[in-house]
C-alpha cells in the first residue's frame, strides 16, 4: 500500500510522537491543528514541514488520513464540527485512538463520504519521548470498516506495531482489561507503598525494595502465564499469614482492606487452578475472606 498524506488533529503526547514516527517513515505530514497554536508550531518546527493550524478544515481538507488524537470525551464534537464545516474529503480515512469508544464516534465523517476507524496503541505514554520509544514494538487494536481497516493496519506496520482487531461491540470490556494490566496496576503499587510507608519505611525506600520483586512477578507472568506465575501466601494455603495480613491492615490501613480481600479471592482461584493448595487449605481460606 502507498504511504499516503495525513494530519493530526489534537497536538498532544501521542499525536506528536505518532507525526514524527510516520513522517520518518515517509508518509506525507500535512499538519497539526489544536487549541494551542503554538504547541502546534512547535510540531511542526519539530518535524521540519507541515502546517499549524487554529482551524482544523486547513489541514483535514489536504488529507487523505485524519488522525484525531484529541481527548475522548471531545472526538464526536471535534469530529462534527469539521464534518458540519466540509472538512473531510469525500475518500479520506479518518481515525480516532480512544481504547473505549468505536469508530461510530466518527459517524458524521462517514456521513461526509470518508471511511471511519479506530486504532488503539495498548502502551502508556507519561510524555511524548516515551511515546516515541514505546510505540514501535507495541501492540494496538483496530476497527472500523473495511477500507479503514486496511490503512490502519498499514498505519500500524510503518510504525512498528502489531495490529490486532476486535468487534466494535466489545471494545468497553477491552479497554477495562487495559486499565486493569496499566491503570490499576499503578493504583496497586500506591497501596503497596502506603502500607509500607505506614510500618517505617520512607516512599522511597518502598519504591526501590519493590521495583526488583514487581519486575520479576512481570517477567514470571510473560514466561509462565498468571497461573503458574502466583506465588505467596495464597499458593502456598498459608492461611495463618493471610488471617496477619487482614488483621494487620484492618488496624493501620483499613482503606487497603477492601482491595486485599477482592484480590485475594481472585488469587484464591488461581492457586486453586495451579493445584498447589489443597481443599482444606481452599475452604478455609475461602472463609476467612468472606467473614472478614
Amino acid at each position: 500500500m502507498k504511504k499516503l498524506d495525513f494530519c493530526i488533529v489534537g497536538p498532544g503526547r501521542l499525536g506528536t510522537a505518532v507525526a514524527i514516527l510516520l513522517q520518518k517513515k515517509g508518509w506525507g505530514f500535512k499538519g497539526v491543528c489544536g487549541r494551542n497554536i503554538h504547541k502546534a508550531r512547535r510540531v511542526c518546527q519539530q518535524i521540519g514541514v507541515g502546517k499549524a493550524a487554529s482551524d482544523p478544515t486547513e489541514i483535514t481538507t489536504q488529507s487523505e488520513v485524519v488522525l484525531i488524537t484529541t481527548p475522548d470525551d471531545v472526538i464526536s464534537k471535534v469530529c462534527s464540527d469539521i464534518a458540519h464545516s466540509r472538512g473531510f474529503k469525500a475518500d479520506s480515512v479518518v481515525a480516532h485512538f480512544s481504547g473505549v469508544l468505536t469508530s461510530a464516534a466518527l459517524n458524521t465523517a462517514g456521513e461526509s463520504g470518508a471511511d471511519i476507524g479506530s486504532i488503539h496503541p495498548i502502551q502508556s505514554f507519561a510524555t511524548t519521548e516515551d511515546a516515541l520509544r514505546l510505540i514501535p514494538g507495541s501492540y494496538c487494536c483496530i476497527e472500523g470498516n473495511r477500507r479503514a481497516v486496511e490503512i490502519l493496519r498499514a498505519m500500524a506496520q510503518a510504525l512498528n506495531m502489531h495490529s490486532l482487531e476486535i468487534d466494535a461491540s466489545e471494545k468497553g470490556l477491552y479497554h477495562a482489561g487495559a486499565v486493569f494490566a496499566s491503570n490499576f496496576l499503578v493504583a496497586l503499587q500506591d497501596i503497596a507503598m502506603e502500607l509500607e510507608s505506614t510500618c517505617g519505611l520512607t516512599y522511597e525506600e518502598a519504591s526501590k525494595a519493590f521495583m526488583p520483586l514487581v519486575w520479576g512477578t512481570v517477567k514470571n507472568i510473560e514466561k509462565l502465564g498468571t497461573v503458574k506465575a502466583l506465588t505467596g501466601p495464597f499458593a502456598r494455603g498459608d492461611v495463618e499469614t493471610i488471617r496477619r495480613h487482614i488483621k494487620s491492615i484492618r488496624r493501620r490501613c483499613p482503606s487497603a482492606l477492601p482491595a486485599y480481600l477482592e484480590l485475594g479471592k481472585r488469587s484464591l482461584q488461581l492457586s486453586i487452578l495451579q493445584g498447589g493448595i489443597n481443599k482444606k487449605q481452599a475452604e478455609a481460606i475461602q472463609r476467612l475472606l468472606e467473614s472478614s
